[in-house]
């Protein structure tokens, strides 16, 4: 069993969720967000860690680690109409998944 215990709040609208983990050990929140992340990837979606106790990271998947999470099935496809219609990236040049320099949402 885990000691950490879960607080939910989600925008039905935007279909996000975050949930707020507190009590356990790092051991015990990577147990929760395993186990999430294992019934999420199954629905199509995914588990984004923002905030992390001290040690988290040894314990959880790698996948778990970006924080921004997996690129948008769409992504290879918006880069490709972005590249066509605008080649020198005049327009909302940092817009896109990651922005232009791959560190995050532009």
């Amino acid at each position: 069993g885990s000691d950490a215990a879960a607080t939910l709040s989600s925008h039905a609208g935007l279909g996000l969720h975050t949930a707020r983990l507190t009590g356990g050990a790092a051991a015990d929140h990577a147990q929760v967000i395993s186990a999430w992340g294992a019934a999420l990837r199954a629905r199509g979606g995914h588990v984004s860690v923002r905030r992390r106790l001290p040690g988290l990271n040894d314990h959880l998947d790698p996948s778990h680690l970006d924080p921004w999470g997996p690129e948008p099935g769409g992504a290879a496809l918006m880069r490709a109409v972005a590249d066509a219609l605008d080649p020198e990236r005049r327009c909302a040049a940092a817009r896109g998944w990651r922005g232009p320099d791959g560190g995050g949402p532009g």
